[in-house]
């Protein structure tokens, strides 16, 4: 299971304190995993320790050595931990030991994650409540990602949602305490992208409150530039779904602030450059004509060269190239129309060629806009993308020839069952 979250945190700090830490840190001193855990348990004896700390543990030595997808490995420590719960039912550190063993079992994405993080978080709970000074990190970031999680399967309870709340106030506060801190950063981070996705009332509040920590985070925290593009993007859908327009361009604004920095701190991305064409192209649909042609220019500069930069021909890419051309046609007068009508046919053309197709139905598009119904009907005869019979007859300029007899064919051939 890839993460949801934007900023997880890193194994070391939400291990701090727990078995798994002491059983890593017994493995950094030995040549092998039989020598460490050989000497851990010599000691543990010699202290008097429980035969369940002793499996525990051992089930510890299992999960820091295992591969992040030996299922058998990870499935053994899960076992040793029934066996040591059974024994030291009280032990909070077995417990937190157990949810951080479900937590790697739903990493490893062989099983469906739901139901193995709802047992994370009730055995990491149990920890909780059996001993309040353990590291509830890994408990932090349980919940959140089955916040996620539950999102996406349309199943978010109220309770589930209260618990995000506290989360969130949780790590506010935790930062607040210890800013610029790794430990207090990224929970905090991704507590906001969880409740901007889940409170749709306080969407553009979370992101700018991100926007604020990031920005103020990079310079002292350079690795987190890698995080910035994801950001723009999820600034950038905000955008697409807030009904407030001024919030709206808003978002799309930071996107493309975002999606800028993020071209400067990672030259060598292509999709930098294309998420910043989007977002300059998102602002434009809320801005006069003449602001609208200027951030245009700058979107369609931003798509060049990510075209140049890409060793192979993209379709996807050269199709969003052509796109951007045709909107910018609509923005400036008859003759630099032409240009950008001449462009996005070849940006078209080279799309279609690099699928292996002679054309593609946005070849049309250009023909029809440009009233040259010939070339129209000889790109959709022979385009090997023909959109269904509805959205065809809705596509720009396509509308002058409905009532032609080779449309109303391909009409009838787009829309008939396979």
């Amino acid at each position: 299971m890839k993460s949801a979250l934007l900023w997880p945190i890193p194994a070391r700090h939400l291990e701090a304190g727990s078995l798994l830490e002491v059983a890593r840190a017994a493995l950094d001193q030995e040549p092998s995993l039989e020598a460490a855990k050989n000497r851990l348990e010599r000691q543990l004896k010699a202290g008097s320790a429980s035969e369940a700390l002793v499996f525990g543990t051992r089930a510890s030595f299992l999960l820091v050595a295992a591969e992040a997808d030996d299922l058998p490995a990870l499935e053994a420590a899960e076992d040793m931990l029934h066996e040591a719960i059974e024994r030291a039912p009280e032990d909070g550190r077995l417990w937190q030991a157990m949810g951080m063993a479900l937590l790697r079992i739903a990493d490893a994405g062989l099983e469906p994650p739901l139901d193995l993080l709802r047992g994370a978080e009730a055995a990491l709970s149990k920890a909780q409540k059996l001993d309040i000074s353990l590291n509830r990190l890994a408990l932090t970031q349980t919940r959140l990602l089955l916040g996620l999680l539950e999102a996406s399967a349309g199943d978010v309870s109220d309770d589930r949602l209260d618990g995000i709340d506290a989360e969130l106030a949780a790590a506010e506060a935790r930062y607040k305490a210890a800013p610029m801190q790794v430990v207090t950063l990224l929970p905090l981070l991704d507590a906001l992208q969880v409740s901007a996705r889940l409170d749709s009332e306080n969407v553009a509040a979370r992101l700018n409150r991100i926007v604020t920590l990031l920005r103020a985070a990079v310079p002292k925290l350079p690795e987190l530039k890698k995080t910035i593009p994801a950001l723009a993007e999820m600034l950038l859908s905000g955008a697409y779904t807030i009904a407030d327009e001024d919030a709206a361009f808003a978002l799309a604004k930071q996107a493309a602030l975002m999606a800028n920095d993020a071209v400067s701190l990672l030259p060598d991305a292509v999709e930098v450059r294309v998420l910043h064409g989007k977002s300059l192209i998102e602002m434009a649909g809320y801005v006069g004509d003449v602001d609208a042609a200027r951030l245009m220019f700058v979107a369609l500069n931003r798509f060049q060269e990510a075209v140049d930069r890409t060793e192979r021909r993209d379709a996807a890419l050269l199709v969003t190239l052509g796109n951007a051309h045709l909107l910018h046609a609509r923005l400036v007068r008859d003759g630099e129309a032409d240009l950008h009508f001449d462009d996005a046919l070849a940006a078209y053309s080279a799309a279609a060629t690099a699928k292996g197709h002679r054309h593609t139905f946005q070849e049309a598009i250009v023909h029809a806009l440009r009233g040259d119904e010939e070339a129209t009907q000889i790109a959709l005869e022979d385009c090997q993308d023909l959109p269904d019979g509805p959205t065809l007859l809705t596509l720009p300029g396509i509308e002058t020839y409905r009532e032609r007899e080779w449309l109303r064919a391909l009409v009838q051939t787009a829309t008939a069952p396979e």
